[in-house]
């Protein structure tokens, strides 16, 4: 499928600086309370960052989509859109938020989530019918940070990676070094590091091979890239 989209701004995700830190801020506390509870659930699962708290209770996708329009003040939308703004999925719900606040929403919306509930920024690019100055923010059932991709529908399916592809490598990330996925839509994916790789250089060059384009029609150079998830420890992905 060809996307028909231009290369998203690289910057442009990363406008709000304090945003990006409130986030990087959450992961760690998140860390340093699984610490505090334990380093595993009842069934021996390893909790990660995108895990509610323990002593959350348990919230349905209604409550979620309500505390959601409260702390954005906009008005839920029955739905999340995917295949950039093209096709909607009635399972979600969503809102449009400011693309300067919905990093900090999506944060601060998933300290209160309970379990089988995740929320992550989706469509940002809109080449369908609807027309939004802003970000949406979605918010749908899942199991773990993995169901976002299958909730956005991302693929890279110019290189001949599907949805199942994409998380299968991002599984080994996150197995390294713990990433927490936070924005995924058709040909975009987001995620912060809960430990920076040691080897900075070799991840950079194995990312290259993943998503070439982040480096022929972005950075220009593997150097820069490293240069790039050095200052920001996150990562932006995207395939033409």
């Amino acid at each position: 499928m060809n996307n028909l989209s231009s290369p998203p701004s690289y910057g442009r995700r990363y406008v709000v600086k304090n945003a990006a830190m409130f986030y990087r801020m959450r992961v760690v506390y998140s860390l340093i309370l699984v610490a505090c509870v334990g380093c595993s659930d009842d069934n021996g699962n390893k909790p990660t960052p995108n895990s509610p708290a323990k002593n959350n209770p348990a919230m349905s996708l209604d409550d979620a989509a309500a505390r959601l329009a409260e702390i954005s003040r906009a008005s839920i939308r029955g739905y999340s859109n995917y295949d950039l703004g093209r096709n909607r999925d009635p399972k979600a719900k969503s809102v449009i938020a400011p693309h300067d606040r919905s990093q900090q929403l999506v944060a601060e919306l998933r300290e209160e989530l309970g379990p089988n509930l995740i929320c992550f920024i989706g469509t940002t690019r809109w080449l369908g019918d609807e027309e939004h100055d802003g970000d949406e923010i979605v918010i749908a059932n899942g199991k773990s940070q993995f169901d976002i991709l299958r909730v956005a529908r991302s693929d890279a399916i110019n290189y001949g990676m599907e949805t199942e592809d994409l998380i299968k490598k991002l599984k080994e990330y996150d197995d390294q070094f713990g990433i927490d996925i936070f924005h995924a839509e058709t040909d975009t994916i987001e995620f912060v590091f809960v430990k920076m790789p040691e080897d900075l250089t070799a991840f950079c060059k194995d990312l290259y091979e993943f998503c070439p384009d982040i480096v022929n029609q972005g950075t220009g150079t593997v150097e820069r890239l490293e240069q790039e998830i050095k200052e920001r420890e996150q990562v932006f992905l995207w395939w033409d």
